[in-house]
């Protein structure tokens, strides 16, 4: 072995000693500030205030505000507040970009690294709690890159039906949602069962997002998802969620709201909507978009892309209506239906948001969980000392390693049981699958079992009376 191969061995190890030394040094200096909770609490404007104290940039944690248009139904920031500071990861992609949460991982590290090398305050802000949860641990499995279109896509595939899927050429043939949409859920469900029994156990066999993305793993990487998450937490500090944190100076800040008025607030919000101009932006985009597809026979689908945001599917029959038919009692009475279907689905995804951080933030015992404070949003007139001022004590604490103000301690973990408990359980009585001991053991004490347990009993009894006759 040479000398000089030494000394370029040599240098290399000094480059990466001093690289992850640097690396370790910039993670301490500034924290990264994760701003999160339900929809309509003030996430946007906290994040922004947090930025503009601390010299700071947004990077967008929602997954409907990354792609271009539409800021009404996303219910973007202003443009003044877009200016105000820098926003990453926002209003940059085609509407019809098939985007992951995985593209947005690889999309956004770079980001924070290259902000907190700067020595910059990267304040992470949304409601898609999973792209939040792919940039703080290690939980998330490469997939093959996909950024083409959907109809581009959709157009590659036109004959889905020259190939039955089997285990013996699962490897060789493109798992997309077009390409497997005459096969029924339940022999994809079959063909999970038979390549990766665990983790086909794990879902409900109706969760057919789910069991597609369990087969393409298995197609991409050749080893089954159950395989993969194994060792994910068999890394040093792991857990039966996934892997471990992937930094260590992180701050969670959880903007809470009482359920009444955030119920008001959300209601307010969407009728604010209305007035800014919601059913011209979706009518503009349904026309562009979304209309060549249904007159080509095929069904507007909400599960891709910006397709997904609440208001879309909530409003598809009124878009339906020509100019006429929308002026009249009826498309008065429709869009109203409309309105109202959106605010329930607001309301419903409001609570999804908050039980996400109580049982994968919060609930999960074995998981290495940064400090998560609590910031009550309920009175926006007291904003400022309620919300802003306590954030940027909180902030300043981590930043200047001082003691935190008495009302500032962060939550203490429950004692919920971990999301993995995710064993299945059949109902013979109502013939349906459940997911999970706790559901189960509420669906095994509702009304509505004990009512069809109580119809079947009588139907029984019924039948033997009869049959005693004869």
């Amino acid at each position: 072995m040479n000398s000089s191969f030494i000394a370029r061995i040599l240098h290399a190890f000094r480059s990466k000693t001093q690289y992850l030394l640097r690396n370790d040094k910039m993670q301490s200096s500034k924290p990264i500030v994760v701003v999160l909770g339900a929809t309509g609490t003030g996430k946007s404007k906290l994040a922004i205030d947090l930025c503009a104290h601390f010299d700071g940039e947004v990077i967008n944690a929602d997954s409907m505000q990354v792609y271009k248009g539409l800021s009404i139904v996303t219910n973007k920031v202003s443009k003044e507040e877009k200016n105000s500071v820098p926003h990453h990861l926002m209003d940059f992609l085609d509407p019809l970009i098939s985007y992951t949460v995985v593209n947005y991982r690889n999309d956004s590290l770079p980001v924070i690294y290259s902000l907190l090398e700067k020595g910059k305050l990267p304040v992470i802000v949304g409601g898609t709690n999973y792209y939040i949860e792919s940039l703080l641990w290690d939980v998330l499995i490469n997939p093959e890159n996909v950024t083409e279109l959907v109809h581009e896509r959709d157009e590659k595939l036109k004959n889905p039906n020259d190939f039955l899927l089997t285990v013996d050429n699962i490897r060789n043939i493109p798992l997309t949602k077009h390409s497997t949409q005459d096969l029924s859920t339940e022999y994809l469900y079959d063909l999970l069962k038979q390549i990766d029994m665990k983790s086909a156990l794990e879902i409900h066999p109706n969760e057919r997002r789910k069991i597609l993305r369990r087969l393409q793993i298995f197609q991409q990487n050749g080893c089954t998802y159950s395989e993969l998450v194994a060792r994910q937490r068999s890394l040093d500090g792991g857990c039966n969620l996934g892997g471990p944190l992937r930094y260590k100076n992180v701050i969670m800040l959880w903007l809470r709201c009482e359920k009444d008025v955030l119920k008001k607030r959300l209601n307010e919000r969407a009728e604010k909507m209305m007035q800014q101009g919601l059913i011209e932006e979706l009518s503009d985009f349904h026309a562009k978009y979304n209309e060549k597809r249904l007159k080509e026979d095929k069904t507007a689908d909400y599960s891709e892309g910006i397709f997904q945001s609440i208001g879309f599917k909530e409003f598809h029959p009124y878009l339906l209506l020509d100019e006429e038919t929308r002026r009249s009692a009826k498309g008065v009475e429709l869009l109203e239906k409309c309105l109202e279907n959106m605010k329930t689905a607001t309301k419903r995804y409001a609570n999804y948001q908050n039980k996400w951080v109580r049982n994968r933030f919060l609930g999960a015992a074995d998981r290495q969980t940064p400090n998560i404070y609590a910031l009550d949003t309920s009175d926006l007139e007291k904003w400022q000392s309620n919300v802003v001022n306590l954030a940027i004590d909180i902030v300043k604490s981590h930043i200047n390693k001082t003691s935190l103000p008495a009302n500032c301690a962060p939550l203490q973990k429950t004692s919920k049981k971990s999301e993995n408990d995710k064993k299945t359980y059949f109902c013979e009585v109502c013939e349906r699958v459940f997911v999970g001991s706790d559901v189960w053991n509420f669906h095994q004490n509702s009304r509505r079992h004990a009512k069809i347990k109580k119809r079947k009993l009588r139907e029984q009894k019924d039948k033997n009376e009869i049959s005693a006759k004869t």
